[in-house]
């Protein structure tokens, strides 16, 4: 894996991140500052308005030896009126002056063909009026209002209305710093820079969406946990998501970049350079915008809402008051019941009763006849006989005994706190194990099947990628968490859930499973993720 993709991996669990929504007020100031050039820009130079807004006359001239510059001098003094010269690929001049009519078009075009020294009839002359330009342009405005009102119909019903004013936010802001580059540059205008400018919506709402889909499902049910506030889930879907805006946003700029630089800028073509500008600036607006702008506010807004304000309370003052015992902010909660605490070997005031060998349940004294081999078990191996070259790991007289004793004292024995069940069968033998030893249960289940706020972990298959999740707050620091399973088979499952736990905050106590298929590489994929942590198996196999 690539060093961008690893570290998306990582910003995607959660393991690495930059807080955006705590350092919003910098990236604001900048966008306003940006902003502010923008219209200032506006307001003193205007816009270079091409030909088709403001009317005037295109002439084409064969091939001619007479340079761009020269050419441009000789039509601003038969016009009297700026003139925008290039050089097409054939070698002829395209000249634009903007502000003339029939009659001065003619006499134009008559002193540029004594200047360039080449016959009259071979200049073409077109005239544009400045009413096309105005239709095109009022047609724009119209589009890009139904665009605007559509986009926040469709997010307020698809998200919610704040989401829907970030966004358009966010497209106002773009929009301002494309125009804003434009007048600075000097670029024209044209109605290249048209269809480029509404182009660049769709591209900036793309990025933004994305993130806001990632937070409305990270903070579904988000007033039901007391881990994290909105604005701590708003910034992991942001980091969440943050490699894949990059990646999207330079594979669409990196073809504009060549016609930017490469068609426009080497080869000299004039419209290439309208379309491209536009695009390139807004397209860099847009993921800035989808990133530092947009998710911010919704936190900015959603923080105002009574709820998560005092969702947002009830954090701090837990965190608080876990600061002033010494424990992590991000401490365990007390378990209820009052179960007592897991001790290993028999408890305080409690002391095993030596029994008869002689003694059964029909009394003492009685004599229990040897016992005989049921028909269903003939085919099952002595107790402690390896099975397939691998032993197993349960002994005594009574052979494989209750499965769910051997994972109960493997939590015993490792000092673990909490016991984490893997869907579905590890649940079966987890919420014993939990139960008679007096510990919280978690259950780590598949992707979407958790209620509320997950932290969530991919992982690999034999035939593609899956990926579980755990409630984002029964796992915190200082937990030790036994992992149980029934079946070790290629450790994918378990492997993210190590990860899974250690992501939360928490320490791994081990991994217990009923049978491990030791001809499947389990084991040895297990063995770098637990970190010396044991696993221990009933049977293997």
């Amino acid at each position: 894996m690539s060093k961008l993709g690893d570290l998306g991996a990582r910003l995607h669990r959660g393991e690495v991140g930059y807080d955006f929504i705590g350092n919003r007020k910098i990236w604001y100031g900048l966008s306003v500052l940006i902003t502010i050039t923008a219209i200032v820009a506006l307001a003193v130079r205007g816009l270079n308005m091409g030909i088709e807004f403001q009317g005037g006359a295109v002439f084409t001239t064969p091939k001619s030896d007479v340079s761009v510059s020269q050419a441009q001098e000789y039509a601003e003094e038969a016009s009297g009126h700026d003139a925008i010269v290039q050089q097409l690929g054939n070698g002829s001049l395209r000249i634009q002056v903007g502000g003339l009519d029939t009659a001065q078009s003619d006499q134009v075009r008559a002193e540029l063909a004594k200047d360039l020294n080449v016959a009259e009839d071979k200049i073409a002359a077109e005239l544009v009026g400045p009413s096309w330009g105005e239709q095109i342009a009022n047609k724009a405005w119209t589009g890009l209002g139904v665009f605007m009102i559509l986009v926040v119909i469709y997010l307020a019903i698809a998200f919610e209305w704040r989401m829907a004013v970030a966004a358009l936010i966010a497209l106002i802001h773009d929009l301002t710093i494309t125009v804003g580059i434009y007048s600075l540059v000097g670029f024209e205008v044209t109605v290249g820079t048209v269809i480029g400018l509404l182009t660049i919506l769709g591209y900036s709402l793309y990025d933004t969406v994305v993130v806001f889909d990632s937070l409305k499902e990270q903070t579904k049910d988000i007033t039901k946990q007391t881990r994290f506030t909105y604005s701590e889930m708003a910034n992991r879907s942001i980091n969440g998501t943050l490699v894949r805006s990059i990646n999207t946003t330079v594979v669409a700029l990196l073809p504009v970049a060549g016609l930017l630089f490469i068609g426009g800028g080497v080869l000299g073509a004039g419209m290439l350079n309208d379309i491209s500008l536009s695009l390139f600036v807004g397209l860099a607006a847009g993921a800035y915008s989808s990133i530092f702008i947009a998710t911010p506010l919704v936190a900015d807004l959603k923080e105002r809402e009574p709820s998560i304000k005092a969702l947002r309370k009830r954090i701090l003052a837990k965190r608080a008051n876990a600061a002033a015992k010494g424990e992590s902010p991000d401490g365990p909660d007390a378990f209820d019941g009052g179960a007592e605490a897991a001790v290993v070997g028999p408890r305080a005031g409690r002391r095993a009763a030596p029994r008869s060998t002689e003694d059964d349940h029909r009394g003492p004294g009685r004599h229990r006849p040897p016992a005989q081999p049921h028909p269903r078990r003939a085919g099952l191996p002595e107790a402690g006989r390896a099975v397939q070259g691998h032993h197993a790991a349960a002994r005594g007289p009574g052979g494989v005994r209750g499965p769910h004793r051997h994972p109960r004292r493997a939590v015993l024995a490792h000092g673990a706190t909490k016991v984490v069940g893997l869907e579905a069968r590890g649940f079966i033998l987890a919420a014993p194990v939990a139960v008679r030893a007096g510990l919280g249960f978690i259950p780590v289940r598949k992707a979407g099947k958790l209620p509320g706020a997950t932290l969530r972990q991919a992982y690999e298959l034999e035939y593609g990628t899956a990926e579980i999740e755990v409630h984002a707050e029964d796992l915190a620091a200082g937990d030790r968490v036994m992992v149980i399973d029934d079946v070790l088979a290629t450790g994918g499952t378990a492997e993210a859930s190590i990860e899974l736990v250690r992501r939360a905050g928490a320490e791994v106590a081990g991994v217990a499973v009923l049978m491990e298929l030791a001809f499947l590489p389990g084991r040895a994929r297990l063995e770098p993720a637990l970190k010396g942590a044991p696993l221990t198996a009933l049977i293997q196999v």
